[in-house]
């Protein structure tokens, strides 16, 4: 089993900060976020780790020295979104977590006992008038349609977290060179997910919502804050990850 962690934007939504350093080393408790997940991960018996970089690259060089970590560099990070990240890799898909560098997590949700199914994570979101993608599911987590959407609304969205096992790696890899070209990966806020909730719905695969306070997305300064806020109130006191 193995995990890519996808890390080369640079977080423009996030600018506030995003000038001082990538957002997926914005600490909660004191310990980077993408730390974290790394953590997590080794705690799981997670320990083939591929990271694709790409903005402040020099940042994630202690990962590789500290943790074990491959490091793919994304030459092409600041012109194109993260399905160029996501062809890097494709020959690595396959009994995987593909994770994206800025999620917030306080739980290790990746100690499965059964591989059997491909599934995605999913959250419940306000969007804010922030774009987002809103996932339709029937009565078993089934996904059966998705939608772009910035309303207002609380809704069902991508938590930027899915899992693929080895017999779905092949349509993975067919689904992306029929569906991906060029212009596409040029589309400033798309993301990959935007683009495989269509394999989802013809594979039927589960959602399996993960309520906030285990984990988040962090895509605006809001949101960065709302998780260090949900950290004080509910983990501080119980954090197996040293800082």
């Amino acid at each position: 089993m193995n995990a890519i962690i996808l890390a080369a934007g640079a977080g423009l939504r996030i600018k506030e900060m995003a000038t001082q350093g990538h957002k997926a080393f914005l600490p909660i408790g004191g310990v980077p976020i993408i730390e974290r997940i790394i953590h997590y991960l080794h705690e799981a018996e997670i320990t083939d780790i591929t990271i694709v970089t790409g903005y402040k690259h020099d940042q994630f060089l202690f990962l590789k020295e500290h943790y074990g970590v491959k490091l793919l560099y994304n030459k092409r990070y600041a012109t194109h979104n993260n399905l160029e990240s996501l062809e890097l890799v494709l020959d690595r898909i396959g009994d995987t977590f593909i994770i994206h560098g800025d999620i917030a997590l306080f739980k290790n949700i990746f100690k499965m006992e059964n591989r059997g199914c491909s599934f995605f994570y999913t959250m419940l979101k306000e969007s804010k008038g922030v774009p987002l993608t809103r996932i339709h599911c029937n009565r078993n987590r089934i996904i059966t349609d998705y939608e772009g959407y910035a309303g207002r609304e609380t809704v069902v969205t991508n938590l930027g977290i899915s899992y693929w096992t080895r017999n779905d790696a092949s349509d993975f890899k067919r689904f992306f060179h029929q569906r991906v070209d060029e212009k596409m990966k040029k589309r400033f806020g798309l993301s990959w997910e935007d683009i495989f909730l269509a394999l989802s719905c013809e594979k039927a695969l589960e959602a399996h919502q993960l309520d906030r306070k285990y984990g988040c997305d962090i895509n605006i300064l809001m949101d960065y804050l709302n998780a260090c806020s949900i950290y004080d109130r509910l983990w501080k006191n119980c954090d197996s990850i040293k800082k």
